[in-house]
């Protein structure tokens, strides 16, 4: 009989029974099963009947739960901010569901997983490999804390990546490209949305703004007098408020050139209270933009990516000698190291004629 009596000073009469024998898993492996804390020898006996005959059927409820169900059970047991969620689901679909997703839980090893994170590596950045990594560990910390695995397989996993020795910036011709495109349009509800696209180019290039954050943006936000910006928000799905704490919740300057881009937009487009919207007036969609940009760039022969603005935005204060500390502040980096990967990252071609009058009407 594989049941042991077992001292307890939790229990009443000072003791508890378990529960241990071995047994041979669908795939030839012995292994053991123990379980403790039954109350009497009568219990520990009836489950020990009822595990040999589970796994004697070769019943293994565990065997069926694949890596896709513990990601969506990490998911929903998620309490956070809607664009973290997001984020988290777009790694998983973009880069671990077709590998993983319909793999059993504990027929994932640390082979699979190495293999998996040395492909990624060969074709994405170390920060998007991290990502992948972040993922996969949250989903088998899942697993383990609710006994679907035994172990964690990815402890001594490696992290590679494509190393980026330039951030990528947009000339002022490939700019004005867009500019154009947007700009020629007949349909009249379709060139409402793209004069916000346009609004939003100039926006992301004049003040650096993440493409979420100028989503967000209401007329509000904006003082044309006093030329400042307030960023408090984002939009990725929904509309998200920026918390006291955060560093990204600020008041910035924006120049003159953009205050009268914004006046000319406000005046053709008077009845709204946001800054870029679609044909009916509600907020653009986050993902329908991003790539809008990225599909019409490559119509006009290159590549763009919204957040290319961004180091533009950068690479434009260096060019008029702004200190790196002031630029991190206008750029709202919490890492002093990411402006200044930036920074050090410029040759002249990347800054040729980038200030120089961007929009003379």
């Amino acid at each position: 009989m594989a049941i042991r009596k077992r001292t307890s000073k939790k229990a009443k009469n000072g003791y508890t029974y378990q529960v241990y024998f071995s047994y041979e898993d669908k795939y030839g492996l012995i292994k053991n099963y123990v379980k403790g804390g039954f109350a009497t020898k009568a219990e520990a006996k009836n489950h020990e009947i009822l595990k040999k005959e589970e796994f004697s059927n070769k019943i293994f409820t565990n065997d069926e739960i694949t890596f896709e169900e513990v990601f969506n059970e990490y998911i929903n047991s998620l309490d956070t901010k809607p664009s973290t969620v997001t984020t988290k689901k777009n790694c998983y679909k973009n880069h671990i569901k077709e590998h993983l997703g319909k793999i059993s839980i504990i027929r994932i090893d640390f082979e699979i997983i190495q293999n998996l994170m040395s492909e990624k590596g060969k074709k994405y950045s170390k920060n998007t490999c991290k990502q992948i990594k972040s993922v996969l560990n949250c989903v088998f910390d899942l697993a383990y804390n609710k006994n679907y695995i035994i172990r964690k397989p990815y402890s001594k996993i490696k992290i590679t990546g494509v190393s980026k020795n330039k951030k990528q910036i947009i000339t002022i011709d490939q700019f004005n490209m867009l500019l154009d495109y947007f700009s020629n349009c007949s349909n009249s509800k379709r060139k409402i949305r793209y004069d916000s696209y346009k609004i939003l180019l100039y926006i992301g290039l004049y003040t650096g703004l993440r493409i979420a954050e100028a989503l967000a943006l209401t007329r509000a936000d904006i003082d044309l007098d006093k030329k400042t910006i307030t960023i408090n928000k984002q939009l990725h799905k929904e509309v998200e408020e920026y918390t006291k704490t955060e560093k990204s919740s600020t008041i910035l300057p924006i120049s003159t050139e953009l205050v009268n881009i914004l006046k000319k937009h406000y005046t053709k487009y008077p009845d709204c209270d946001l800054v870029c919207f679609d044909a009916n007036y509600n907020y653009l969609n986050y993902k329908s933009a991003i790539d809008k940009f990225s599909v019409v760039a490559e119509k006009l022969g290159f590549y763009f990516h919204y957040h290319m603005l961004r180091h533009t935005f950068i690479t434009q204060l260096h060019h008029k000698d702004v200190s790196v500390k002031s630029a991190q502040t206008l750029a709202r980096h919490s890492n002093f190291n990411t402006t200044m990967n930036i920074y050090t990252n410029l040759d002249q071609e990347d800054l040729a004629g980038i200030t120089d009058n961007l929009y003379n009407n």
